[in-house]
This record gives C-alpha cells, sequence and structure tokens, in this order.
C-alpha cells in the first residue's frame, strides 16, 4: 500500500501554477495599426498621385488654349494684313477708301471669326465699321490699342484687351494694326473685334469642371480673358504679382499654386506661354473642391477601414472580457483549492487530492507524520523501500 502511495504520479496544483504572458491582445492591436498605418498611407498616395495627374493635364490643357489662341491670330491676321495694305494704298494715291470699306464687308460677311471689322483714321474717328454703318465719326482716339499705335511704330498685329458691347452687353477682343501714311507717320488703325464667346465654348469643351477657371495674358501681364467672367478681371494687370514676375516672364510651362486675388480661392493652377504672340494661359481648379471630389471616391476605402477598425476592436473587447472571466474563475478555483488546503493540513487524516486522470495532485502533511516522508521528495526509490517493509 505504502509503495502504491509513493509510486503514484504527484502534480503541482493548480495554485502554484505560474501565469505566462499572453500576447493575443498585443499580436491583434499590432495587425490592427499596421493595417490602419497602411490605408492611411495608401490614401496620402493616392492624393498625390491626384494632385500630380491633374497638374499634368492643367498644364496640357493651357497648352491646348495657347494654340487655340495662336491659330485665331494667324487667321485674323492675314485679313486684316490685307486691309491695311489696301487702306495705306488708298492713302497713297488718293482713291478714296471705297474699295477698303467693300473689302471691309465683304471679309465680314466670309467669316465668322469676327464680330467686326472696323477703320479709324490718324485723328481716331471711324471711317468705317461692319457692325454698326451708323457709327461712322465715333471717336475711338480714348481706347488703349489706338494710343499705342499712334505712338508705337510696331507694324505687326496686335492683341488689345477685352471690351463690353454697350448694345448687347457681350465681350469682345480687338486684334489691331497700324496704318502708316506714305512718309511713314501714323496714318490710323485697322480693328478686327472677336467675340470671347468662342474662347469660352472652347474653354469649357475641356469639362475641368465648374471649380476650373482660365485666364489669357498678354505679355505685358494684361489680362484679355478669363472664365469665369469677372468684369474686375478683365483687362486687368498682373505684372506686379509673383506669377507674373517668377514664373510666367521667365518660363514656358509649370505648375503654379495660387489665391485667386479675384474671388479669393486657393487653386491649383498649370501654365503654358506661347512662343508666337507671347500670351500666357493659365488653366486652374479649387484645391478645396477637388480634395472634396477625392475624399466622396475615396469613401469606400474609408468606410472599410472604418469598419475593420470597429471589428478590431470588438474582437479585443470581446477577448479582454473572456480574459477577464477566465482570471476570476481561475482566482475562485484557487481560493477554493487554499480553503481546502486549510482544513487538509489541519487534519491528523492522510489526505489527497486525485484527478480525473489518476495523477496526484495534492497530499496532505499529515503524510509527513505517517510515512515519515512527504510523497513529492526526491528520493522516490527511498519511498517504494519504504512503503515494501
Amino acid at each position: 500500500m505504502l509503495a502504491s502511495f509513493f509510486a503514484g504520479k504527484f502534480h503541482m496544483p493548480l495554485l502554484f501554477k505560474k501565469k505566462t504572458l499572453d500576447l493575443r491582445p498585443l499580436s491583434l492591436i499590432t495587425m490592427a495599426l499596421l493595417f490602419v498605418a497602411f490605408t492611411l498611407w495608401s490614401q496620402s498616395d493616392s492624393w498625390s498621385t491626384l494632385l500630380s495627374s491633374t497638374e499634368v493635364r492643367l498644364v496640357e490643357t493651357a497648352h491646348s488654349i495657347a494654340t487655340h489662341t495662336d491659330d485665331v491670330y494667324a487667321l485674323a491676321k492675314m485679313p486684316l494684313e490685307e486691309l491695311v495694305v489696301g487702306a495705306e494704298k488708298s492713302l497713297s494715291d488718293g482713291t478714296g477708301m471705297v474699295a477698303v470699306v467693300e473689302e471691309m464687308h465683304r471679309i465680314a460677311a466670309s467669316t465668322s471669326l469676327f464680330r467686326s471689322v472696323a477703320y479709324a483714321d490718324a485723328s481716331g474717328k471711324l471711317i468705317e465699321s461692319t457692325l454698326n454703318t451708323n457709327s461712322a465719326g465715333t471717336d475711338v482716339a480714348y481706347r488703349e490699342y489706338f494710343q499705342f499705335h499712334q505712338f508705337n511704330p510696331d507694324r505687326n498685329a496686335r492683341l488689345g484687351l477685352p471690351s463690353k458691347s454697350q448694345s448687347d452687353g457681350r465681350w469682345f477682343l480687338p486684334i489691331t494694326q497700324r496704318i502708316d501714311r506714305p512718309d511713314g507717320s501714323f496714318g490710323g488703325v485697322m480693328v478686327a473685334t472677336i467675340d470671347l464667346d468662342h474662347f469660352f465654348s472652347f474653354m469649357q469643351g475641356f469639362n475641368l469642371g465648374d471649380d476650373s477657371s482660365f485666364a489669357l495674358m498678354r505679355g505685358d501681364g494684361k489680362i484679355i480673358v478669363r472664365l469665369p467672367v469677372d468684369p474686375n478681371a478683365m483687362g486687368a494687370s498682373i505684372a506686379s504679382t509673383p506669377f507674373y514676375r517668377e514664373h510666367s516672364s521667365k518660363e514656358e510651362q509649370g505648375v503654379y499654386r495660387y489665391v485667386s486675388p479675384f474671388d479669393g480661392t486657393d487653386r491649383i493652377g498649370g501654365f503654358y506661354k506661347s512662343k508666337q504672340t507671347g500670351v500666357t494661359v493659365l488653366a486652374a481648379r479649387s484645391k478645396s473642391v477637388l480634395f472634396k471630389s477625392w475624399v466622396r471616391y475615396s469613401q469606400y476605402p474609408w468606410l472599410c477601414l472604418l469598419l475593420t477598425a470597429l471589428a478590431a476592436a470588438a474582437i479585443a473587447i470581446r477577448w479582454l472580457r473572456q480574459r477577464r472571466q477566465s482570471e476570476i474563475v481561475e482566482q475562485k478555483i484557487a481560493a477554493r483549492e487554499a480553503e481546502f488546503r486549510v482544513i487538509a493540513d489541519a487534519s491528523a487524516d492522510v489526505i489527497q487530492k486525485i484527478d480525473m486522470n489518476g495523477s496526484r495532485q495534492y497530499v496532505s502533511r499529515a503524510a509527513e507524520k505517517v510515512f515519515g516522508q512527504h510523497p513529492s521528495g526526491s528520493d522516490r526509490e527511498q519511498h517504494l523501500q519504504l512503503g515494501g517493509r
């Protein structure tokens, strides 16, 4: 009996089990943080990519508008030069302006590009206008284009400043050229006007969005076209702005971010400067509208991120709750074990605790008095010998 008692397996009781650190919650939190960090990086990268692609498209748009402006200028320049040659010939041989006036009306009727064609003499009085034949004698000496040609011997066709028609309220752009007398002195100005709706329609065809804006500027920094139309911007000078000083006057193309001086909008712009006409085109979009558009298209990844974070939080909370409940159960079992030992150790009888597998978990202190050696001692062979006597 003693031999069988000492020969039994003796396991450490639950009360003395060593607790180990559970790394599962830490791993879960780490994975969740890594997922959030990756998603944030991915979204940040997509925003940067959108900005870059938008900038490229704006520069390309500005290039296309500048090329179109060059084409319009070239188309207007050819008939304008013909009229100037005819007017100078009339001044030279004294044959009068009848042939020139007839040619003006023929050209105006044969092309949809011109809104009107007009001729002003050296005093600034209109000789003829195809838009209003009753306008003869109207004084245009105060006009910017007239004053430029009056004191500048340049013979090239020139883009003027935009004006608003008093009759129909539409904006138009004059393209003008100086007329010389036989002695080389100032003899007047030939004027062809182009309806700005032509440029507006072309710009709107790029479909950049309702927040987009376009501006055409001459080499001297004067704005000749702006969309959306702003009367304060038409003809205004940007020669004193950082854009003109640092970019438009020095670079052929590029990207420029700015706050519009006309509407206060924070914009991202792409610009291109024409070598032929010297016109700089600036195409821009609102940065805030672009950001809202990006947020709208990115709402699904953000929603997935939110749902993943909520799921991870729910799993973590549930695991922590189960872990806490498990600890409470273990504490109750340990308390009962301690209470059992106190009672068993106070008894004079040998009391032992055996689990379902037949392994001995506990033997009371009375075993030492009865057998002279606790069965958990190191000399198992001695126990067996004692039990066999």
